[in-house]
């Protein structure tokens, strides 16, 4: 095999290369939702139990506007649950007066009960995902370590016979390297 200088983007390309096969054997956990995310839709949830029947019986002048409904949590806090935003920022939605409890929850309301299995279910997946980008960061700085560590691909593979396949074929064989078709004459008669 011939050698050629490990650039930095050539250092860049075997280690997203390295990358590619750790999620292959690796399979990343799916970006789980926020809390803020599922707050938002624990809102939307509330707001369609509370108002969904009167939306389509009272002119929408008639309702004012919120970026959020109150409630009272089993708990006895009170507190607000913001819908969220849409193209325009914050999205408001018909409710009533701002100053009020709209909505009180017991232990054994559905929807609480599902936004709180949510939650947990939430924070575990939050977990299982700051653990794998963690490894993968790991992962990533020791491979990085070792292709900072060799001048050349001659180097790389002698110090680390299990690189090869992760160097792109044409580096493997530069011959195959494919130079513009440019005429050189042309472009040195302007530059000198």
């Amino acid at each position: 095999m011939k050698s050629l200088r490990l650039t930095k983007q050539l250092r860049e390309n075997i280690l997203e290369s390295f990358v590619a096969k750790y999620k292959e054997a690796n399979t990343p956990p799916q970006e789980p939702k926020s809390e803020r995310q599922l707050g938002q839709e624990f809102a939307d949830k509330v707001h369609q139990k509370v108002y969904g029947k009167y939306l389509s019986l009272v002119p929408e002048y008639m309702f004012n506007l919120a970026n959020a409904i109150r409630v009272q949590l089993p708990n006895d806090g009170v507190q607000w649950l913001y819908f969220g935003e849409n193209e325009k920022g914050s999205c408001k939605r018909p409710c009533t007066n701002e100053s009020k409890i709209e909505y009180v929850f017991t232990d054994s309301d559905p929807i609480f009960l599902e936004y709180s299995n949510a939650l947990n279910t939430c924070k575990v997946e939050v977990q299982q995902y700051q653990e794998y980008n963690k490894v993968l960061a790991k992962f990533k700085s020791d491979v990085s370590q070792v292709l900072e560590s060799v001048n050349t691909t001659k180097q790389l593979v002698e110090v680390w016979p299990e690189s090869e396949p992760f160097l792109p074929k044409e580096v493997s064989n530069p011959s195959s390297i494919n130079l513009p078709a440019v005429n050189f004459a042309e472009i040195n008669k302007v530059i000198q």
